[in-house]
């Protein structure tokens, strides 16, 4: 065709691991899909974020606040949250806003930390250590919050990757 056989080689090659690369990005999806891998695993992760704070039902009633319900596709929770979403509903959480006036000045952020977060809890620390960085700035506190979601996050990818690698080693085991 080409009239050099080493280029229509090269050309075969490549079709056939483009090919290969498409199917295995296909399977790769639907394994996930089937298995619900990313929103399972995005819970794992945030129950890592979350649990053990001192507050029962924290994660539960993350995942029922409407900033994230609206994620949801009807009753399976969200494979992806957006970390400024993660962010103002966690510190509407800590603050458990019941107005619709702008609940989050670095006063009312620092308010809700002191009194409705256990001192005991991680969750307290870590968000006391967001407002001495933040010198005042509420944006500030949001985007660390946000920063901290972030590199969660690519903990669970990692967690994600690790796992499907497996799944897709156990079936290559069995064809």
């Amino acid at each position: 065709m080409f009239g050099s056989q080493t280029i229509e080689v090269v050309l075969g090659l490549v079709f056939i691991y483009l090919l290969l690369s498409i199917i295995c990005t296909a399977a790769n999806e639907l394994v996930a899909g089937l298995f619900k891998l990313r929103a399972r695993n995005l819970l794992h992760g945030i129950e890592n974020l979350l649990r053990h704070q001192g507050i029962d039902g924290l994660v539960d009633r993350f995942y029922s606040h409407p900033l994230i319900r609206s994620l949801s596709n009807g009753e399976k929770k969200p494979s992806y949250i957006p970390s400024r979403a993660f962010a103002l509903a966690l510190v509407d959480l800590i603050g458990q806003s019941k107005t619709k006036s702008n609940p989050f000045t670095f006063e009312k952020i620092h308010a809700a930390v002191t009194s409705n977060l256990p001192e005991d809890s991680d969750l307290r620390k870590v968000m006391q250590i967001f407002l001495d960085d933040a010198g005042r700035d509420a944006g500030k506190v949001l985007t660390s919050v946000e920063t901290w979601f972030n590199a969660s996050m690519e903990r669970v990818a990692g967690w994600y990757k690790r796992k499907l690698q497996i799944l897709v080693m156990q079936a290559q085991e069995h064809l």
